[in-house]
């Protein structure tokens, strides 16, 4: 037996392979001889060649069949022929695996010849394909371009019958729509253009439903729904935005017309509705948006314009916070949430709360919320439950974050602050603990530095108290005393000018605590604030002992009557040595209370005015506090005006501005006018908002202090050490 290669004759070879191709693109049983059956590599491309040649006869036979057939039923004897072909395709692949192997992945462009820049390509290089590629791409070439005008024209009048409810088969329109995407390899062939006359064939009558948004969204939605079940998935997405054209942004200036009114009338459904139409990304939601953030801040200022009553702070805090709850409620639910109409109720309540009215003063949002947080740490008869503290509180905080004015904000809240913890009105340092950690977490720490030196105060001072009557041992003062030690510049306090007259008792319980915290804390220095001082006097004379609780001015008058029922006005006065003022109203105070009576009588043809004591004083309460002038003076007077307030307030921004300007010329050595205003606009706006005109002068005060200087070019400057 010759070991030579024996000489193959490729005819005769191809006229056995050439019914195996036929049956298995037929879908046809094959033998098994037959399929096993190889070419040497030697005629592979002859193979090749035979096999294209093949199929182009094959597919010819039956285009011959289908363009002969008959309107009516073309689709469907496509469609059949399509299913076995695709499906004889897939199969001739896997059978001539060993070409696509062996010869067409040779004829491949690898990525080694693209690293170096292979330009020239052989003419077999660019049409080879493997064979199930060829086969598509001899089905596009013999069957979908010849009667792509045929099977198109006979598709948009079977989808024209679908969209009026008359019942087609969805999968013959389905299986024809995705053999066009199937045979074609690229996006310009005739398949992709019936595609896209197919995607943009929207019925003219859906015309009329513009106007009826809820129409027009279920069209939108049931052509999509079509789109699905017949497209191939590039059509879908084609169709969705032809449809959008179509039926929404063409229609652009009617949905703009009625949008005010729809907005106006709090309509959800008909903006719900707009708002699906609208939201797709080729519209612009931008005049929807304006619209209601427009009708939420006509809404919150007309709020605002109702606020009177002695309970304004509350009316306030009620009122924004129903204006935020209500369209936020409608931003969640009808606008899902977006965030440009997120944004825009942000910005409706920003310009609400910090609303002025025309006037240059600052609005009263700051005074407000802190005097409705003040009513909410104060002690009251009402029961108190922290989960509901915390909530009123969190709530507070959440209208905080649109106040401009936070520094305004934080001179109102010391001074509530300081008040409550002074005269022990607040209902508990943990509620005031976790007002001061909501803080923090809102503005800052900085912001908070203070309040925190405050309570840290009134902690220390309980354990210092308890020291010092530990120090004392034996010695007896004759009173129980609680002394607070404050530090100077955490507490918005102001020295007493008045002189106070002390009592002996008192007088030595303070001249003991000097000794004791001179001996333990050298260095410090003691300077007493006598006007917040608060003493509790048991009335023995009643027939029900009752405990009022004073302040010195107001006990140097009770004193007075530990001997005497009665006294005239002028005698009283002398003897409880007030002589710098604050006399009368601390006896009013006493007179309001019911501890003292005045009468007037006619005595030597004079009008004198008599104090006499009431022993018939009665209250519901054990102990009650009488009001001190001082507290009024020091906490609240300034909180009604407001102008001393404002003015202080000036000042201070004043001063932050230029510390701002001097830091930021410090680091940047050399900046531009712009960039400088910029800079300080964002260094500033955690406090208050500053107004240019302001920054301006704040900048030539800094120049004329010789911190910065103007440098040759006019709107520069540079910084001088």
């Amino acid at each position: 037996m010759s070991l030579r290669p024996q000489a193959l004759d490729f005819d005769s070879l191809w006229h056995k392979l050439r019914p195996c191709v036929e049956q298995v693109i037929a879908v046809q049983p094959v033998p098994p001889s037959l399929w096993n059956e190889t070419v040497p590599e030697s005629h592979t491309m002859r193979l090749y060649k035979a096999v294209q040649t093949c199929l182009q006869a094959h597919v010819k036979l039956l285009y011959d069949e289908i363009s002969n057939c008959c309107e009516d039923h073309l689709l469907e004897k496509y469609f059949e022929r399509w299913r076995k072909y695709h499906a004889g395709a897939k199969y001739l692949d896997r059978l001539f695996h060993y070409l696509n192997a062996q010869y067409v992945n040779k004829l491949k462009i690898t990525d080694s010849d693209l690293f170096y820049g292979r330009l020239f390509r052989e003419e077999n290089q660019v049409n080879t394909k493997f064979v199930g590629e060829l086969a598509m791409d001899v089905w596009n070439e013999k069957m979908v371009r010849p009667l792509t005008d045929r099977l198109v024209a006979l598709l948009l009048k079977e989808i024209k019958r679908y969209r009026n409810g008359v019942p087609v088969n969805t999968d013959v329109l389905s299986g024809v729509i995705h053999s066009f995407n199937d045979s074609e390899n690229d996006d310009s062939g005739p398949a992709s253009e019936a595609i896209r006359m197919l995607a943009t064939t929207t019925p003219s009558e859906y015309m009329q439903f513009v106007g009826k948004f809820f129409v027009v969204l279920e069209k939108i939605r049931q052509e999509e729904a079509r789109s699905e079940r017949i497209l191939h998935r590039s059509g879908v997405d084609k169709v969705q935005q032809i449809c959008q054209e179509v039926l929404v942004n063409r229609h652009m200036s009617m949905f703009k017309s009625v949008a005010k009114e729809i907005v106006r009338e709090e309509n959800l459904a008909d903006l719900s509705n707009m708002y699906a139409l609208l939201s797709a990304k080729s519209s612009d939601l931008s005049f929807l948006v304006n619209e209601f953030e427009s009708y939420v801040r006509g809404i919150g200022q007309h709020c605002m314009q109702n606020l009177k009553g002695d309970d304004v702070a509350q009316q306030f805090v009620e009122e924004i916070l129903a204006v935020f709850d209500k369209y936020g409620e409608i931003v969640k639910k009808t606008f899902k949430g977006d965030h440009e109409f997120s944004a825009a109720l942000d910005r409706a309540c920003l310009a609400v709360i910090n609303h002025r009215n025309g006037s240059k003063d600052p609005a009263k949002a700051a005074e407000w919320l802190s005097k409705h947080i003040d009513q909410i740490l104060r002690k009251s008869t009402k029961p108190i439950v922290e989960s509901c503290v915390d909530f009123e509180l969190t709530k507070a905080i959440n209208i905080l974050r649109f106040v401009d004015d936070k520094d305004l904000f934080h001179k109102y809240y010391s001074r509530s602050l300081a008040n409550r913890l002074i005269s022990g009105l607040s209902i508990s340092i943990p509620a005031e603990e976790t007002m001061i950690h909501k803080l923090k977490s809102c503005c800052g720490y900085e912001f908070i530095s203070k309040f925190q030196r405050m309570l840290s105060d009134i902690t220390l001072s309980k354990e210092l108290t308890n020291n010092f009557i530990s120090y004392l041992q034996e010695r007896v003062l004759g009173i129980n005393v609680h002394m607070m030690v404050l530090q100077a510049g955490a507490w918005p306090l102001m020295q007493c000018q008045l002189k106070i007259p002390i009592p002996p008792v008192i007088e030595n319980a303070i001249n003991e605590f000097e000794q004791y915290y001179t001996r333990f804390f050298s260095g410090r220095k003691l300077s007493w604030m006598l006007q917040f001082s608060v003493v509790d006097v048991m009335l023995h004379y009643l027939h029900r002992r009752l405990m009022a609780s004073v302040n010195l001015h107001q006990l140097a008058i009770l004193l007075c009557f530990e001997n005497h029922d009665q006294l005239v006005l002028e005698d009283l006065k002398i003897r409880s040595g007030i002589q710098d003022g604050g006399f009368d109203s601390n006896l009013q105070c006493l007179i309001d209370a019911g501890i003292l009576l005045r009468q007037s009588e006619k005595r030597d043809g004079q009008l004198r005015t008599k104090i006499i004591l009431n022993k018939h004083l009665t209250s519901r309460r054990v102990k009650f506090r009488v009001n001190s002038p001082f507290f009024s003076d020091a906490f609240n007077k300034d909180l009604s005006a407001g102008r001393q307030v404002h003015a202080d307030l000036k000042v201070d921004r004043k001063l932050f501005i230029e510390c701002t300007l001097v830091r930021i010329m410090k680091s940047r050595k050399l900046i531009k006018h712009e960039d400088l205003l910029r800079e300080v606009m964002e260094q500033c706006v955690g406090r208050f908002v500053p107004e240019v005109q302001m920054i301006k002068q704040a900048i030539e005060s800094v120049i004329e202090k010789n911190f910065l200087r103007r440098t040759d070019n006019a709107d520069e400057y540079a910084y001088l050490a």
